[in-house]
């Protein structure tokens, strides 16, 4: 009865934290215990009942509207570590390297990402310029305003693929030269426009042509 009680405790917990992010269920292991007694006499034997963790195994994924919110689908865990003392930007830490699999971190009002069970999330820093990790040792990450100031845009590099043959309003399959533009839309500065629907030959410069395309 008293194994049986232990076990029922466990899945009641099971059950209450069921909706609990990163939380592993607990199991109920059981052993029977053979009394040491002479052969002679009959002495009832006993059950203990054993927690065992989950910690490895892995759990269901859910998705949430918190950007911040993540979550490891395989083996590992997220490096964190739990505040010693101070507040704000004076926050000192106890400088373990725990681990976890909670993942609902989310922004503090210092640019702390903190997990629902109070861990700050550490990692590795990257050189902004060639992208490689920077040290070994996991530090608390810190992300501010202050280092990523707002910047005006100064250049835009655009990219396209031109079509063999444009397919303009009166681009007709059959009739060469339908693809290009009417001249009398386009001409500029008294020159003498091409239509070709009416068949004029365009001059060698091919002024609709250049005009059309700035």
């Amino acid at each position: 009865m008293t194994a049986q009680s232990y076990a029922l405790e466990n899945i009641s917990g099971n059950i209450a934290n069921s909706r609990t992010a990163g939380y592993k269920r607990v199991d109920t292991t059981f052993a029977d215990l053979v009394p040491d007694a002479a052969l002679n006499r009959q002495i009832a034997g006993s059950v203990a009942a054993f927690s065992q963790a989950t910690n490895s195994i892995q759990g269901d994924l859910n998705a949430t509207r918190i950007d911040t919110n993540v979550a490891i689908n395989g083996d590992g865990f997220f490096v964190v570590d739990q505040r010693a003392s101070g507040v704000g930007a004076n926050t000192q830490f106890a400088n373990q390297n725990l681990y976890t699999r909670r993942g609902d971190f989310d922004f503090d009002a210092n640019g702390y990402l903190v997990n629902g069970a109070g861990y700050y999330l550490k990692g590795l820093k990257i050189d902004q310029v060639t992208g490689q990790l920077i040290g070994t040792q996991p530090e608390v990450l810190r992300i501010t305003k202050e280092q990523f100031p707002a910047k005006a845009t100064t250049s835009i590099e655009y990219r396209a693929n031109i079509p063999a043959y444009p397919k303009t309003n009166r681009a007709d399959g059959t009739a060469p030269g339908s693809e290009l533009l009417d001249g009398t839309s386009v001409s500029a500065g008294g020159a003498a426009p091409y239509d070709a629907v009416l068949g004029r030959t365009p001059p060698t410069s091919c002024p609709a042509r250049s005009r059309a395309g700035r």
